[in-house]
Formats: C-alpha cells, sequence, structure tokens
C-alpha cells in the first residue's frame, strides 16, 4: 500500500498556520479582513486546543472569538484528522444547533469550521453573582433543547456525512463498552461477595440498557457531558451551553444524569485520578420533571418517569466507573475498590425514593456496604 508520508511543521510554522486560517475563516463570517493580534489559551487538552481570539480590521476595530483547533500532532495530517472524533463530533453539534437556533438559542453562536478549525461566538466571563435559582435555570435549559429537539432527529440524520455516521456509532459503541466493562467489573465483586445475586445482577443491568435505548417521549439532542463549570457559563442570569464534542440524539434524561453522578477526571497537579460531580441537588429531576411535562404538555406517570430516570443513573454511573480516562491512567487517590465505592454511594443517593430495578437497587447497596472501608 503506497502512502504519503507528511512533511515535518516546526511549531513556529504551526503557530503561524492556526493564526492565518482563523483570520481567513473569521473574515469570512465578519465579511472584512482582520488579523490575530492576541491568543489567550483556554485548556489544557492535548489534542484539541481552545483559546480566546483577538482580531483586529485595517480600521482599528476589534472583534472577538473562540477558536477549537487540532493540536500540532493533527493539524497538518489528514489520516491523524480523522482520528479527532469528538472535534468532527463538536462541529456536527454545532451545525445541527444553528438549523434549530430559533427554537433554542443558549450556546454560543457558530462562526465558520473547516475540519481543523472551529471559530464559536465568545460568551465572555460567568456573572459575578450565583443566583439563587441556578439549578432551576440548568433544569430549563436542558427542558429547552430537549424539548425544541424532541421531534427533529430526521433534520440531524440529513446532516450526517459517511464519517459522521462512523463518529456517532463510535462515540455510542465507548459508551456502551463502558457499561458492559463496568458491570463485568462489578460482577466479579458480586461472584465473590453476594454469589447468589449473580445471575439476577446481570440480567437486571441488561435490562437497564434495553430500557436506555427505549427513550420515547424522552429522545432528543442532548449535550451529554455537562459534568463540571467548563462546559456552561452563567451570562445575566441564564445557563449557556459550551462543548458539544459529546452532543447526540439520545435518552433525555441522560443530561440530568450525568449533572448527578459526575464522572471521573485527571487532577492536573497531582496527575492522579479522583471522582467529581457538581453537588447537584437531588431535587433537580422534580424541576426539571415539572419543566418537562409543561413544555411537552405531557403528563408521565411515577412508575415510567422513575424507570427512565433510573436507566440513566446507572448508565451514567457504570460508564463513569469504567471510564477511558480511568483505565488508561490506573492511578487513583483511592484503591479501586473505595473508587468504586464512591460512585455508588453516589448512585444510590441519587436514587432514593425511585421504585424502578428495585432488586438491583438492594444488590449495589448491599455491595456497598462490604467493600467501603
Amino acid at each position: 500500500m503506497l502512502t504519503v508520508e507528511q512533511p515535518n511543521h516546526t511549531t513556529a510554522e504551526y503557530n503561524h498556520t492556526v493564526e492565518h486560517e482563523i483570520a481567513r475563516l473569521a473574515a469570512g463570517y465578519f465579511n472584512t479582513p482582520v488579523q490575530v493580534v492576541k491568543k489567550q489559551k483556554l485548556n489544557s487538552n492535548a489534542r484539541i486546543h481552545a483559546a480566546r481570539v483577538w482580531l483586529q480590521t485595517p480600521q482599528g476595530k476589534e472583534l472577538r472569538c473562540i477558536a477549537k483547533y487540532l493540536s500540532e500532532d493533527y493539524f497538518f495530517d489528514p489520516q491523524q484528522q480523522t482520528k479527532a472524533i469528538t472535534f468532527a463530533n463538536e462541529i456536527l453539534s454545532y451545525r445541527f444547533l444553528m438549523n434549530i437556533r430559533n427554537r433554542f438559542a443558549a450556546w454560543p453562536l457558530l462562526y465558520h469550521y473547516n475540519q481543523r478549525i472551529l471559530l464559536i461566538e465568545d460568551l465572555g466571563a460567568n456573572d459575578p453573582q450565583i443566583p439563587d435559582n441556578l439549578w432551576q435555570e440548568v433544569a430549563d435549559v436542558f427542558v429547552n433543547l430537549h424539548t425544541a429537539t424532541h421531534q427533529q432527529h430526521a433534520q440531524y440524520q440529513a446532516l450526517l456525512s459517511t464519517n459522521d455516521q462512523h463518529n456517532c456509532q463510535h462515540l455510542k459503541t465507548v459508551q456502551q463498552h463502558a457499561f458492559t466493562q463496568a458491570r463485568d467489573l462489578l460482577s466479579e465483586y458480586i461472584e465473590v461477595l453476594d454469589h447468589q445475586n449473580y445471575h439476577t445482577f446481570i440480567q437486571l443491568t441488561q435490562q437497564v440498557l434495553h430500557d436506555l435505548n427505549q427513550p420515547g417521549h424522552f429522545h432528543a439532542f442532548i449535550h451529554d457531558d455537562l459534568v463540571d463549570g467548563r462546559q456552561s457559563i452563567l451570562r445575566d442570569g441564564k445557563i449557556y451551553l459550551l462543548d458539544f464534542e459529546h452532543g447526540k440524539f439520545g435518552h433525555a434524561l441522560m443530561d440530568i444524569a450525568t449533572l448527578l453522578i459526575g464522572k471521573m477526571e485527571r487532577h492536573l497537579d497531582s496527575n492522579v485520578m479522583i471522582y467529581n460531580h457538581l453537588q447537584a441537588p437531588l431535587t433537580l429531576p422534580e424541576q426539571y420533571r415539572q419543566r418537562w411535562q409543561h413544555n411537552m404538555q405531557l403528563a408521565i406517570d411515577d412508575q415510567h418517569w422513575d424507570q427512565h430516570l433510573a436507566s440513566c443513573l446507572i448508565f451514567q454511573a457504570f460508564t463513569t466507573l469504567y471510564s477511558r480516562k480511568m483505565q488508561a491512567e490506573k492511578i487513583f487517590t483511592h484503591s479501586l475498590a473505595q473508587m468504586l465505592g464512591q460512585v455508588l454511594t453516589r448512585l444510590l443517593q441519587c436514587l432514593q425514593g425511585n421504585s424502578a430495578y428495585p432488586q438491583l437497587q438492594a444488590i449495589l447497596g448491599n455491595l456497598v456496604g462490604k467493600i467501603v472501608v
């Protein structure tokens, strides 16, 4: 097979090319020539960089935008670019959101893009004061996103290229693989500590996965990654969503589950894995439910609500337990058993009063009691 060797590029050439392309794309949106006068780095991602960019027109007018662009290792190589799946998915997400902006506009406007640079609106800094109704605002922004996109799946599908279809399937496969791997990991503990419930555990977790894939009225476009403050901004008392790298059509309540359960992440200073969540109140699902029913003009009974919410919470907890970062790093602040205990304890807190999967809740509660020191 004939391969074309990519020429080597210096860091200076990379930086110059990035700034040149940012200026070219921005000029296309603003309809005037511009040059980059300043860049402020906003993240530490090794694959996708984000920066606040100051631009200047020939008349001296200053403009601003946010630029996301591939790192030096990926920027010049078309084959490597195809591996930046979340970057391509974020571009797809913004393209879709542009089509429904008259329905839902709580996100930064898409300015321009190509396969290695994305330019979006700079929404500025967070409000200095946190409102008393913050979590209602969070619930509202998700209700508005989900109800605005509930019947827009065909419009989303129409945007998909062959590569987009592959990326969407890949992201879904990764999540479901993480779920099944976490189930297998937990089953090893259960086989030893609670052997009589081993087969019941396997069957019930399969039911969770089945229920998650039957969202019904909850089928909508989801952000699927609001797990810390970096993915949103508070502006004029309203929540705006950022970073749609994992945006997709799926079960709407996954956005509530990610908020409640959280994720594993690497602590930048100590390079260890820690479990983190936003301390979202356990009343958040009911706040969402009331507003969702009002917007959808649809009432859902307690049994079905509990089933939908529980399946999403359990799925999120399991995928958090077996995230690819967690498996790649294998460096933890505590033992693996303690880490499992932290996530499962949070899951059981979120499931308090939920009538769905009572056997599974009991099995997980029993397991936590035996592995947490």
